[in-house]
């Protein structure tokens, strides 16, 4: 599928850019197959169902890989999957904006080992339950694509796109504005005169000044009592 099928598969907008589209390996069949097994076989009430795995391993679990898309474009990472049956595997499309994916977690177990798969766990921000979003399981070159996601959302939260963490755009600073104030015309007559508020100054400072003096005497006096002797006190 080429870049415009892509963005038409994905309803992307013609500003949109897709950095990098994953696929699935191979091997994921496999372990999709094996994985269910051991469900199965733990519940036990499943271990009669094992009897139809290797149909779903021959028809059903390629088909699901083939409609398997991980698309990176330069906001998001989106999934779509299935439908798969006529919709006994449902349809599911989901949409994760970069500034909402705190973290992109690599895990191996030993069934992963056994078919050299990594799962990548994508961590977000906003989600109600505990433990990932989304699961990616067997994503061909696992820690190139994690890498890469990781790259994007720098650059997406670089250029101010990020905003809320949960994928709103922040947007750019507006100046602040201000509603004209009318113009307030100036009544002859209405307010104090040049001398009057000259007068009402000076008699302010000369306040002022008085103030400075008695605080001055106060000083002093206090100062002359305190260097005085003090007086012989009779002892009987």
């Amino acid at each position: 599928m080429d870049i415009e099928q892509l963005k038409k598969e994905l309803n992307l907008r013609d500003d949109e850019e897709i950095i990098e589209a994953a696929e699935l390996t191979e091997s994921v069949i496999y372990y999709w197959f094996w994985a269910s097994a051991l469900v199965l076989l733990i519940t036990i009430i499943g271990i009669p169902f094992i009897l139809i795995l290797p149909f779903f391993l021959c028809t059903v679990l390629p088909t699901y890989r083939k409609t398997y898309l991980v698309v990176l474009t330069d906001s998001a990472l989106m999934i779509r999957k299935g439908p798969v049956c006529s919709n006994c595997v449902p349809r599911v499309e989901k949409n994760i904006f970069l500034d909402r994916i705190q973290d992109l977690t690599l895990v191996q177990n030993c069934l992963h080992k056994c078919f050299d798969l990594y799962q990548i766990n994508v961590e977000t921000a906003g989600k109600s339950t505990e433990g990932p979003e989304v699961v990616l399981t067997g994503v061909v070159n696992p820690r190139e694509f994690r890498e890469h996601i990781l790259r994007q959302r720098e650059i997406y939260m670089a250029l101010g796109k990020g905003g809320d963490g949960l994928g709103a755009a922040r947007s750019a600073p507006r100046a602040p504005t201000q509603a004209a104030q009318p113009a307030v015309a100036q009544v002859p007559g209405t307010g104090p005169s040049n001398a009057e508020i000259s007068e009402s100054v000076q008699q302010t400072n000369a306040l002022l000044a008085d103030i400075k003096d008695a605080l001055a005497q106060n000083g002093t006096d206090l100062n002359q009592t305190n260097q005085k002797p003090p007086a012989d006190l009779g002892i009987v």
